[in-house]
């Protein structure tokens, strides 16, 4: 079994993006091999209240059983986020929390925030962050949207004990600092950005990190549908570094053990 741990359904605004409904993720899925798909709701971020995204994304996905992995799109700026979260983990089915405080105007330091990440880790549904949506180089002038830095998400994953996967990872500038927590949190990192032929943690290097971490710490991940999935397949599917049981690990089994299926 092959999982992908970063997909979406829905729109961007700022352009068009395709085989962006369950359908069409789906297609991709049957023609690389992906048997199933932790998958999110864009709308959510643009939405002032994100808990209809996650109603759209229950809803949308419906027809396709056992196809998808939902997350929940969550807002703690905004009233009644812990009835949403309620709802959408005993009633939708949901695995996990997206965040997005570039999009919706709270800092990782607010109160607010820290009573998301306890509710969530007393789920067991592990917090996702995003760097970022698209490249900045390629932002529309109208995208407020900006990039996390490991210096805004370390400390956050330093001081509270929930599980916690990066998405979009580009390990650079890494810090020693940063290493030390990545050891002792509960952290695992999509492949969206991983390389093996680049000797540097810029991108990352996902050799390097497995030897600084191990190797049940990665996750396959394409960014679809963002991002063309073949890199992210390519880049591990050839990687003669990897034997076969670290790649089984990162197809699936971490995934798997991440999400207590």
């Amino acid at each position: 079994m092959s999982i992908d741990c970063h997909t979406y359904i829905g729109h961007w605004p700022f352009r068009q993006l395709r085989g962006n409904t369950p359908r069409g993720l789906v297609n991709y899925m049957e023609r690389f091999g992906i048997d199933r798909s932790m998958v999110a709701n864009i709308n959510g971020v643009f939405y002032k209240n994100t808990q209809p995204a996650n109603e759209e994304l229950a809803a949308a996905i419906k027809p396709f059983s056992g196809k998808f992995i939902p997350f929940a799109v969550i807002n703690p700026s905004y009233p009644g986020w812990q009835h949403d979260l309620e709802v959408c983990h005993e009633q939708f089915g949901m695995k996990g929390v997206r965040v997005y405080p570039q999009y919706h105007d709270y800092k990782l330091t607010d109160p607010r925030f820290e009573k998301l990440l306890d509710a969530a880790n007393t789920r067991n549904m592990p917090v996702a962050f995003s760097r970022w949506l698209v490249d900045s180089r390629q932002h529309s002038w109208m995208d407020i949207g900006g990039e996390l830095s490991l210096d805004d998400v370390v400390p956050v994953m330093a001081h509270n004990p929930g599980t916690f996967l990066l998405l979009n990872a580009y390990l650079y500038p890494i810090k020693d600092e940063h290493l030390r927590v990545f050891r002792e949190a509960r952290i695992y990192f999509d492949t969206v950005n991983a390389t093996i032929t680049i000797k540097a943690w810029s991108g990352y290097d996902i050799l390097g990190l497995m030897q600084a971490l191990g190797s049940e710490r990665f996750l396959f991940g394409s960014g679809y549908p963002f991002r063309d999935p073949v890199s992210a397949l390519v880049r591990l599917d050839i990687a003669k570094e990897l034997d076969q049981r670290t790649k089984a690990a990162i197809w699936n089994d971490n995934a798997r053990r991440l999400l207590r299926i």
